[in-house]
């Protein structure tokens, strides 16, 4: 969040400086400062151009002018600024920053005025507009308690200054409750989402693991195959019944299958991956047909399905179907990864319902 503030605030002043921050802008930004970095909100408000200013932007700045030069230290001789920006807060109903106003007026009255009555019929007006209208970023109720006490002990009213400081400390007794149960609240958010994040990546290793099982199955599947055919040829390879042709025709499906088991189911497990992060695909007619084994190989109900509902659909078709039926992709994506355009869509899509038995 700091560093967030700071960035927004490095902005802001190069905004200025070139002429592009509005007066709305950096007031606000300013006021978001004055918190914890009195010295940043100073210099956005040294930024502003006051002779541009409207009279609630007026009014505004100098109240936030007020604020940053007490926080900051510097010397506050006088309480006619923040008195206008009061008058005006006044007279539109603003009841917060007349809290605010009033407290700061009090403060300075208090502090740099040596003025402690009237500072504090300033603090009691702040604390009755607080009650009506709660706590804001730059006043809360603890701050008007410590410095009525404050007020009242400089005029030697010590019974009241006890109780505002009792008060003071109670309201942040408050605070600290609060926000311990933010703090609480934080935790337990970052606990949820530490659960989400751990049945996602256990949903993923379980999905991973079903994968790796069902390419388990196929391998086993053509080893077995494989092994079934070289059992055969040895077979009639003692037996001598078999004609060279049978055996040579045998040796092709061995062959076959370990191509399956290391080319193609890699080709075409590398060409799905790349359509379902909705890569364009450019691939040759053996490259498609390692696609079509693997997801036929992968998804077999799915496959058969196609083949019940079509006949003799194309290489192209079936990856169409692929991408709209398995896939769900939309004809925007469907395009992009063909780099087909609308009206080729129809056609391909008007020529798969020919298809249909």
């Amino acid at each position: 969040m700091r560093k967030l503030l700071y960035l927004s605030l490095g902005l802001l002043l190069l905004m200025a400086c070139a002429g592009g921050a509005s007066a709305d802008g950096l007031l606000s930004a300013a006021e978001a400062l004055m918190d914890e970095r009195p010295d940043s909100a100073g210099l956005l408000l040294d930024s502003v151009d006051v002779s541009a200013l409207n009279e609630e932007q007026s009014a505004r700045y100098a109240l936030l002018h007020t604020i940053a030069a007490y926080k900051n230290g510097a010397s506050v001789g006088s309480d006619e600024a923040i008195t206008r920006s009061l008058d005006y807060f006044t007279l539109h109903n603003d009841r917060q920053r007349c809290a605010v106003a009033y407290y700061y007026r009090g403060i300075v009255r208090l502090y740099c005025m040596e003025q402690p009555l009237t500072a504090i019929r300033d603090l009691r007006q702040a604390e009755r507009l607080m009650g009506e209208g709660g706590a804001t970023d730059l006043l809360n109720n603890r701050l008007v308690y410590e410095a009525l006490a404050e007020g009242y002990s400089r005029t030697g009213d010590y019974r009241r200054a006890y109780e505002m400081t009792h008060r003071a400390v109670l309201q942040r007794q408050v605070e600290e409750s609060q926000t311990v149960q933010r703090l609480n609240e934080r935790i337990f958010l970052l606990m949820g989402l530490s659960v989400v994040l751990a049945l996602l990546v256990a949903l993923c290793l379980w999905w991973y693991r079903r994968r790796m099982e069902r390419f388990a199955v196929i391998i086993d599947e053509n080893a077995h195959q494989i092994a079934q055919y070289r059992c055969e040829i040895e077979q009639m390879e003692q037996s001598g019944e078999a004609g060279r042709e049978q055996i040579a025709a045998l040796e092709q499906k061995i062959a076959e299958r370990q191509e399956r088991i290391s080319g193609k189911l890699h080709i075409g497990a590398k060409l799905y991956d790349g359509l379902r992060q909705q890569k364009s695909i450019d691939a040759t007619a053996y490259d498609l047909q390692c696609l079509l084994d693997y997801f036929a190989l992968l998804k077999p109900k799915c496959w058969h399905s196609w083949e019940t509902r079509y006949e003799a659909l194309t290489p192209r078709q079936i990856l169409f179907l692929i991408l709209q039926d398995d896939l769900g992709f939309g004809d925007e994506s469907i395009g992009r990864i063909l780099q087909l355009k609308p009206s080729a869509i129809r056609s391909v899509r008007s020529r798969i319902k020919k298809r249909e038995r």
